[in-house]
């Protein structure tokens, strides 16, 4: 597996391994309370309790092992810093914290969950993407893993629910300074099936009338409301409401959802940041205090302090998960996640985007992949590093083969919502361009294949004076963009070469000279079979044929191989 970092299996060992990490990445990160902006709808609670069936270990748990693949991206600024905090994030620091996170899911002695990070980080370099919600998921997505996005955008981090509509393998993460091992647990657990430990935030009530519940939202024994979590954890006839309405042993029937989050050895919690829901919950330390009651009038009660500790909680010293809880993750592992998720290929899809001909990487190119054979909406999709380097994962279908059945490959522009200003159009363009191309269509000094495809700007599929017409109307203002053309750079697939005047592949075969037989130069078709085409794609910037264009830095000098411009 290509750039697949694999964290050690953790048995009952595990605990040597998770502090000798955790120390390391805790003197990078301090431990912070990252509140969630999960909020539970009341069919997100009901599609909750569908997925936690009557789970109990078996034979078949004996020695399991789940690894389950995360791409990173990283958002950092235009210039590569992140505001106000040194780089603190690397693959080191990724590693070691997915490490620490393991073992934290593996304490359940039946089976063993790892969290692997899955190809290299992605590094995008983008200021308008940093500090928007949730925007880098639209240009670098997995169908096949988790994504963990990490960038400085408004709002607290989140997850998406395995039940959730549409996209349901994605986490968010802020503040990029700030990777810290309980928030991102915590995040990791709602994409794994968990939610709060204080379950639904249903309206609070102090009943006049314990037994009528028909008009209560929250009363334990409403049928068709969400009911609160009963501080008793057993059966109690001395108590107002006599059975506990967790879903833990005993009441398991799955028609029949209880409160709070479902699962029987979390005690009745509450949130202490939302005081309209729960009055009086508070903390004290890592211990529940306040004046919040069940039902019942009963305070809340965690004597071996679990929800104090528990990453699921909103309270400042999470660390560990209950064997419920782990058993809903590996239940979600085993019914949906395992045919989702796809370790095996991780990192496959780790290639490049490069200016024409060299190796010189280009930023800001989006790709997108469909694998639409797979089934429907798969689509892979990646944004270039400054090195122009991209990853993440592509799936064989049932032949084997990792065929794409369509590309898309899309340099950003300048504007903040990356359409293209004129000076995106006229980078590179001047007259010497004009001068260039004449002299190619007097047959006087032939241009090799890429310079033909950018003097192409009119896509006829061939070099011809009305190029030079178009391209002196941009210089001269009268057009603002080349007409026929989307965006001002076309992307030629890296298997084909074209650097050679006349003889362009260099087979000395006059029947293959002319660069516009290839099909499909904009990657808009199936081409990128990973196995052996995986070359990535070769940039040609439209109406320039001198090299003039500003790629990350560089200006008016024709590229080389070796130099790097990032």
């Amino acid at each position: 597996m290509k750039n697949c970092f694999t964290p050690p299996h953790f048995g009952g060992r595990f605990v040597f391994v998770a502090l000798a990490m955790a120390y390391f990445v805790n003197a990078a990160y301090a431990q912070q309370l990252q509140v969630c902006d999960n909020v539970m709808t009341v069919d997100d609670y009901k599609a909750a309790a569908n997925n936690i069936r009557n789970y109990g270990p078996g034979p078949n748990y004996s020695g399991a092992t789940a690894e389950i693949p995360v791409i990173v991206y990283v958002v950092k600024t235009d210039d590569g810093q992140a505001s106000n905090s040194p780089n603190y994030i690397t693959e080191t620091t990724v590693d070691a914290r997915l490490v620490e996170i393991s073992a934290a899911y593996s304490t359940n002695s039946n089976y063993t969950i790892n969290f692997i990070r899955c190809g290299k980080i992605n590094f995008v370099h983008n200021t308008t993407i940093y500090s928007n919600p949730l925007m880098v998921a639209n240009y670098a997505y997995s169908p096949w893993a988790i994504n963990m996005y990490i960038d400085n955008s408004p709002g607290n981090p989140s997850a998406t629910f395995p039940w959730s509509p549409g996209v349901n393998n994605n986490i968010y993460m802020k503040q990029q300074y700030s990777f810290p091992f309980g928030s991102t647990a915590h995040e990791l657990g709602h994409n794994m099936g968990l939610i709060h430990t204080f379950g639904y935030p249903a309206a609070y009530n102090v009943p006049t009338d314990p037994l009528n519940y028909t008009s209560q939202p929250d009363h334990p024994y409403n049928p068709d409301a969400i009911p609160r979590e009963l501080v008793i954890r057993a059966q109690d006839n001395s108590q107002t409401y006599k059975k506990p309405n967790h879903y833990g042993p005993g009441f398991n029937n799955p028609g029949d959802p209880r409160g709070g989050d479902l699962i029987g050895d979390t005690p009745a919690d509450c949130n202490p940041d939302d005081q309209i829901h729960y009055p009086g919950c508070a903390e004290n330390g890592c211990n529940i205090a306040g004046t919040y009651k069940d039902y019942n009038g009963m305070f809340l009660n965690d004597p071996n302090n679990i929800l104090g500790k528990n990453i699921m909680s909103y309270r400042s010293c999470r660390s560990e998960f209950t064997d419920g809880q782990l058993d809903v993750v590996w239940d979600t592992w085993e019914d949906q996640r395992m045919n989702q998720f796809k370790p095996l290929w991780c990192g496959n899809m780790d290639d490049r985007v490069e200016y024409k001909g060299t190796s010189i990487g280009l930023n800001r190119v989006a790709i997108e992949f469909s694998q639409t054979s797979l089934g429907a909406g798969l689509v892979a999709k990646a944004l270039t590093m400054p090195n122009g380097d991209f990853s993440g994962i592509l799936q064989p279908n049932t032949t084997g083969s990792f065929t794409v059945t369509k590309s898309k490959v899309t340099k950003f522009g300048s504007n903040t919502d990356f359409s293209y200003t004129n000076a995106d159009w006229m980078n590179g363009v001047s007259t010497l361009d004009l001068v260039t191309i004449l002299k190619h269509i007097n047959h006087y000094e032939y241009m090799d294949g890429y310079d033909q495809v950018a003097a192409d700007v009119n896509f006829s599929n061939s070099v011809t004076n009305y190029d030079m017409v178009l391209i002196r109307k941009l210089i001269l203002g009268m057009n603002s963009t080349f007409p026929n053309a989307t965006q001002p750079w076309r992307f030629i697939r890296g298997s084909v070469t074209l650097n050679y005047p006349q003889d362009f592949d260099g087979d000395h075969l006059p029947t293959t000279d002319n660069p516009f037989q290839y099909a499909n130069l904009d990657g808009s078709s199936a081409h990128y079979n990973m196995i052996p085409d995986r070359i990535g794609f070769d940039a040609v910037k439209l109406g320039d044929v001198n090299e003039g264009a500003t790629i990350n830095g560089f200006n008016g000098t024709p590229p080389s191989e070796g130099i790097q411009y990032w």
